[in-house]
């Protein structure tokens, strides 16, 4: 009977290591700008930005990306609808604060950067005064080539299924029912 109070114990002992380990695991991802301002396509490394503006999203293969703008660049970002609207709340909530959002990168997929170009020709022309200059830089010199200069090489994929916290879950539990398994036996409760 001890022996169950021990396993559960351990199986506790191991859920809240692996909530430390997710915790501390966050804090050192490391920066997206750091990523997407070289020319490497660098995925499945853990990223996070600072998010300040979602700037709308770019719909590619019936998969919506948002275009989400961090220390005053662009990123795309592939989140979902739900919580995309929950950060455009927050922000628009909280005008001076940013979100934090943590992710893993992909590789944009083939054929995005036209549909991307045309998100950028649009909203330059919808959200900046230009002089006839401008309009015509913006209009006229930007083509697909420009692409990752605007978004870089890769996309922030907040999707990703986290197996740690099924893993979590499913030890904790395991470890509760144990645990309480063995107080039940031992005070005789029930």
């Amino acid at each position: 009977m001890k022996k169950l109070f021990i396993v559960g114990l351990f199986f506790l002992i191991i859920c809240f290591g692996l909530v430390i380990y997710g915790e501390v695991n966050d804090k050192y991802s490391i920066n997206i700008h750091e990523i997407t301002n070289s020319a490497s396509k660098k995925e499945n490394v853990k990223v996070y930005l600072n998010a300040s503006f979602i700037g709308g999203s770019i719909k590619y293969n019936d998969i919506n990306y948002y275009v989400i703008f961090a220390d005053g660049v662009q990123y795309l970002v592939l989140i979902s609808d739900k919580k995309a609207s929950e950060i455009n709340k927050y922000l628009l909530d909280n005008p001076m604060s940013t979100y934090k959002i943590i992710g893993i990168t992909k590789s944009l997929p083939d054929g995005i950067e036209e549909i991307g170009i045309k998100f950028i020709k649009n909203w330059l022309d919808s959200n900046h005064n230009h002089n006839a200059e401008d309009e015509h830089n913006h209009e006229h010199n930007i083509t697909n080539d420009d692409f990752y200069t605007y978004f870089g090489y890769v996309y922030l994929d907040t999707n990703v299924s986290d197996y740690r916290v099924i893993i979590t879950i499913i030890v904790g539990i395991i470890g509760t029912l144990l645990t309480i398994s063995y107080l039940i036996k031992k005070y005789q409760i029930l």
